[in-house]
Formats: C-alpha cells, structure tokens, sequence
C-alpha cells in the first residue's frame, strides 16, 4: 500500500525514527571534509565504530594530499585538548593483525594510538571467529550521525571526477591508488541517538564498561557547507549480529534487502563491492523470472580487492551472475563496472553498499550482497521509505541521477530527463555510455579452475560463526588468575626488538631479503655450501619475528630445492621460526601479546593450556589469525612447549608436504602454466581442503563427547 511502509521492527529493522535532516555523501572526499567540520562542532562526545581506523590519514586534501597536513590522529588530539569537555571513543575490529601489511601500526600494537588521555581506543573482540566488526559509523552528540561504507582509513579518499591520476589520492608513505567509490549518509535527529545507543552497547560489550557520557542541550553538530537532501522524515536502523555468548543473531539487513527486491515494481538500483550472497540471488532470480517484473542494474568493481578475494569472490560472483543471466528471460538485467579515462581507462572500485528501488525505498549502509553481510559480521544500514512523500521520492530520485550521472559524465538532469524520454532506467543509461566516464559492461567470467572452489559459497563466503568457536569453548574454562608476566625490563627488550625488526624490514635493505623472487636467487647463488641450512633457517627466523607470512617463504623452499630436502627445510624452518615467536610470547606474558594481539587472541589463550596439542593443531588448520601471532599467543599461554611443537608439526604437515612434494607442479604452473598442471593442482588443492574439513569435523566431534562427559 503506498501509505503503508515496509519498515517492521524486529524483522527488518531495529528501530525506527525521525531524522530532522539528511545528506547523501558521495564519495570519500565528502564524508572527510563534513567528518571534520561535524567534529569541530562537538561538545561532549564523538563516538567511532570502525573495520578499520588510521590516524595518518589526511582530511583535508582539498589542495594536497601532503603528509604535513592534518591527519586524523592530530586532529583528534587538538579537539579534545581545545575542549576540556569533548571525548572521542574509538572502537575498532580487533584483527587488524591480519591485515598487517595494509594497516597501521600504531592502533596494532595498542600504545594509545598516541592519543590525548581524552581519546579514548579500544579494538573490538567480541565475535566467533571468523567474523568481524564491518559497522562504519560516527555519532557526535547524539544529535548527528554518519553510516555508510566508509572507514577513516588509508585508501578511502576520491572525489566525484575520479580522475585518472589525482595527486591528492595517495596513502600514507605516498603509494598512489586508482580511484575508488563510496558512500555515506550523514542524518540529524533522534536515529543519531540510536545509533549512540548501539554503539554504547557495544563499548560495554568490548570492554565491560559502561559509557556514562550524555547528550548535551541544543547540540548543532550539522556542518555548515552540506545541503540536506531530505529534511523530516522517519529512518529505520537496520542490524547484521551473528550469535555470541548468548546473545540471538539478528539478520535485519537480510530481510531488509528481500523485502525491498520483492516489493520493486518499476526498478532496483544496487551498488556493492560483492555479489555472492545465496538469499540476495534467490531474491533476484524470482524477480527477473516475472515476465512484468521490474529491471535490475546492478553494480559492481571489476575485480575484488588481494588475490583471494579476487580469485575465490569473484569466481563465486561469476556463478552468480550466470544464474542470474539464466533467469533474465526478459532482458531486463544489467550489470555493470565504472571507468574513467580515454584510452586505456582505468577502472573505478566499487565499494559502496546500497539498494534502491522504484524511487520510493533506499538502504545504504556497510553490508554488501554477500553471505557474511547477512548473517557473520557486525552491519549497519539505514533505510529510507517514501510512502507517498513526494518530497522524500524526489530526494531519492535525484540522488539516483545524480550517482549515475557522476559515472556517466552526465548531469543528474540529462540523466533524469533520457530516463523519463525512454520510460527506462537501463535504457536511458545506453544514451550516455561510451565517453570518457561511463559504466561497462561485466561479464563475470572466471577460470575454470577455480570452479570447484565456488560450488558452495556458503564454505568460502560464510554466513554463520564455524563450529571450531564452540569447540575451542569447551576445551578450557574461563582463566581468571594471574598472567604471569615476566620482568618488565625483559618485555620492554623483547618488544623493542621486534619493532626494530619490523622497521628495518620495511625502511632498510633487509626488506629485499624477504622478498620471495631475493630469496630464491641469492640461494641458488649459494649451490652446494654448507651455508644453506643455515641461511634457510634464518630466513625462517627473521620472516616469524617481523612476521613476515610463512607462506611464501615455504614456497619459495619447495621451488628451490628437491621434495625430500624441501620438506625437511621447510618443516625445520616452521619449527624453529614457531618456537622463537613462541618465546617471545613467554617473555612478553600474556597482558602484553594481548596488548600486541587484541582481546579475542587473548580469549583464545585461555583456551590453549588444557589440550594444547589439540587446540595448537585445530589452529593450525583452520587460520584464525597469522601464524606469527598464533606462536605468541601460545607462548603466552599455559600451553606447554612439547605440545606446542608437536601439534605444529602435525598441523603444519599437510600443507608443507603438499608444496614441497609437487613443488615440480607448482614451479610449471607459476612458470609455464598449461592445463595438465593447472588440474594437478587444483585436485592437490580440493584434497588438501576436504582433509581439513575432515580433521575438523573429528575435532568437532571429539569436543562435543568430551562436553558430553
């Protein structure tokens, strides 16, 4: 019914509420520059829930993306020093360590983020594993909020040309990046106090203590330059949360998204960074087999982002997209890529999360279409229904033109008015295609290799917390006693070494040394010397201790010598490179690797002491976290040291034996790659997978006789 929204607490939303005012951001630019201006308005709090947060992050990079400029950890430092009243609160998702490389390293080790004592930062544990915390939103005061795809990160940053090269789009270190697309909402009203409430929940959940901090009396956060696209009109905060000690899952964006898909009419507008989602696929599908069903345009980046993503995603995304092409049997899909530039244009990366349709409904949020979305990680969207507003579909129908119009080269009137001539989105959209912006077309297409690897996307791209989190559960009981750490001279030491260890990999020669084409040249250099051994040993060593992935440098052994001396090296090497982490762990203590690992790593070290040849060889399995932080961690627990070694050793075999034995294979695919090796390969591969999930399910089921007892 037109006056009837489609907004139901407690099946697709949390809450529903009022907002006074709205602005649709459009890309990293705008959200940085009214991020700042909001938080120069603060007067008591400003809360930050992030996947990821770095403070060398420049705001202002209006006329330079110049280091000197503010970044976002000095210019938090001089709000909360101007004003004796404001706090800032920073909650971030706890595995930053797994994303090392691409991450800073100050929140990583956790030494205050070189904050004021007023800045308040703390990493977010609280999730199975393998989940993560994705929500992305800002709360200043109460009174305004910011929800979107975007985090206060490094590569984040664009403007709406998405030039080709753009000076300005440049991480910290000055490593340049092509042009990437988001957005955000920025909204005023009672929904921001909604949003402080669920981040409020989430602090105490995080860090067992409560926030007592209030909105103030007439707070006018909004920032002055940014037009409102809306302006009274109701909002509905929807929630991804997986199941966790206790608390029930929450599944509202994935009813969210249904609901709407079902309830289109004329056309649904999509935007986001992933396609793999098996309900959103359902969804569509039903859709475009109706013969008055409404069109579909969906888009998407070309490639995901990092090797797996690109080659496990996206294959699961090609299968996707063929289904969904079968059920087109009207012609009515369409999806797409942006680029921009003559020539050789250069893609745009998708990494917005939004739906609309018919004018009339508009999610945007952090929740892609993939199953972790609907069902493993923290998410937050919020949802817009116009139910008959005219005020509120124009609103909707602008920003539409507008985004399309921004990929098109096209003003959102010529957009809007080839539209209404054709009486279709996607044909209007034929009109402007072709110049130096515009959207391709996206085929989808993935090797067929990778085939197998994409059947479920439910094992890759999962959408409820494994089995393995309840499982390590029943191993220990909670440890309440002491954490035994050591002197606090021996810490200090031990953790200035790693540091620069860390520093000097990445700022001195010692960083060529690791690199796996170095490495594998300047040992065969060596021949037959009886240096070798040693030489391998102490790559092994140094790579663990600057926590360097193990990886490629067992690949790198398995490539340069023999099966058998490949195997031996190699599992030497694990051995050795575990057993010093492993040390470092004992001598930081616990409180320290929990300061350097997060609270959930630290949770996991309870759990390590009473079977700890089991749980060393569950971990190894299945990768919880880097290799490097798993050593410490257990280090730092009660583990014992020969139970340490043993279930490495076992749980390390597989895979060694697996490079090392067909390191023949893997050098012809690397180097020559035909279909016989690529097959070879791809069945080791599969065999290698069915094993652990095998090993797995026998842990699982030996967990559960021993809860049973």
């Amino acid at each position: 019914m037109e006056g009837s929204s489609l907004f139901v607490e407690g099946r697709n939303c949390w809450r529903r509420n009022r907002a006074a005012r709205g602005a649709f951001l459009l890309d990293g630019a705008a959200y940085f520059e009214a991020f700042e201006a909001a938080v120069r308005r603060a007067r008591r709090f400003v809360f930050i829930a992030a996947w990821d947060i770095d403070g060398r992050v420049v705001l202002d990079r209006r006329s330079s993306a110049d280091e000197s400029g503010t970044t976002l950890r000095r210019f938090l430092n001089e709000m909360v020093a101007a004003r004796p009243e404001l706090e800032i609160f920073i909650l971030a998702w706890d595995f930053a360590m797994v994303y090392a490389t691409e991450r800073e390293l100050m929140p990583l080790f956790s030494l205050n983020w070189q904050a004021h004592r007023r800045v308040h930062f703390r990493m977010d544990a609280e999730h199975p594993i393998g989940a993560s915390h994705h929500q992305k939103i800002v709360v200043v005061d109460d009174a305004l909020a910011f929800v979107g795809g975007l985090d206060l990160t490094q590569r984040r940053w664009d403007t709406e040309e998405h030039l080709v090269e753009d000076p300005r789009r440049m991480a910290p270190g000055g490593d340049p990046y092509r042009p990437f697309h988001d957005l955000q909402w920025m909204v005023e009203g009672e929904v921001a106090a909604s949003l402080g409430d669920l981040f409020r929940r989430r602090w105490r959940q995080a860090t067992g203590r409560k926030l007592g901090v209030s909105r103030p009396p007439h707070a006018d956060p909004w920032p002055p330059r940014v037009a409102p696209d809306l302006e009274s009109f109701t909002l509905a905060v929807s929630r991804t949360e997986p199941p966790y000690k206790g608390r029930r899952e929450t599944r509202e964006i994935e009813a969210l998204y249904v609901d709407i898909v079902a309830s289109a009419r004329r056309f649904i507008y999509a935007e986001s960074q992933y396609l793999t989602s098996h309900v959103m696929e359902k969804a569509l599908e039903a859709r475009l087999s109706e013969e008055a069903g409404p069109e579909v345009m969906v888009l998407l980046p070309l490639k995901s982002s990092g090797w797996l993503a690109e080659n496990i995603m996206d294959a699961i995304r090609a299968r996707m997209l063929k289904r969904l092409r079968q059920a087109d049997r009207y012609g009515r899909l369409r999806v797409y890529y942006p680029v921009v530039g003559e020539g050789r244009p250069v893609r745009i990366y998708v990494h917005a999360k939004l739906l609309m349709a018919d004018d009339r409904w508009l999610t945007l949020g952090s929740a892609n279409f993939n199953n972790r979305s609907m069902g493993l990680d923290t998410e937050c969207n919020l949802a817009v229904d116009a139910c008959g507003d005219e005020a509120v579909e124009r609103a909707i129908s602008l920003f539409r033109q507008r985004l399309l119009g921004h990929f098109l080269g096209a003003s959102p009137e010529e957009v809007g008015e080839a539209m209404a001539r054709e009486n279709s989105m996607v044909k209007g959209i034929e009109e402007f295609r072709g110049g130096a912006k515009t959207l391709k077309s996206l085929e989808g297409n993935s090797p067929e290799w990778l085939e197998p690897l994409a059947s479920d996307s439910r094992i890759l791209d999962p959408e409820e917390p494994v089995e393995l989190d309840r499982m390590i559960d029943q191993f220990v009981p909670e440890d309440e006693g002491g954490n035994g750490r050591p002197a606090l001279l021996l810490a200090a030491l031990a953790l200035f070494l790693i540091c620069g260890l860390a520093v000097a990999w990445r700022w001195t020669p010692l960083g060529q040394w690791l690199d796996l084409d170095a490495m594998i040249q300047r040992l065969a250099a060596m021949g037959d010397s009886p240096a070798v051994p040693l030489w391998v040993l102490l790559i092994y060593s140094v790579g663990s201790l600057v926590m360097f992935p193990i990886t490629p440098i067992i690949v790198g052994t398995a490539l340069l010598f023999d099966p058998f001396t490949g195997f031996v090296y190699a599992i030497l090497g694990c051995l050795l490179s575990s057993s010093l982490n492993y040390g470092v762990g004992r001598t930081l203590g616990r409180e320290t690797v929990r300061r350097v690992a997060g609270e959930r790593l630290n949770r996991l070290s309870k759990r390590l002491a009473k079977r700890g040849l089991v749980t060393v060889l569950v971990v190894r399995i299945v990768p919880v976290a880097p290799y490097s932080v798993v050593n410490m961690v257990a280090g730092a627990s009660h583990i014992g040291f020969r139970d340490f070694v043993v279930g490495t050793g076992l749980g390390m075999m597989p895979g060694v034996l697996t490079l090392t034995v067909f390191s023949t294979t893997i050098r012809s695919v690397l180097l020559d790659p035909g279909p016989l090796e690529i097959l070879v390969l791809s069945v080791v591969a599969l065999a290698l997978i069915a094993f652990m999930l095998w090993l797995q399910k026998r842990l699982s089921r030996h967990a559960g006789e021993d809860a049973e007892d």
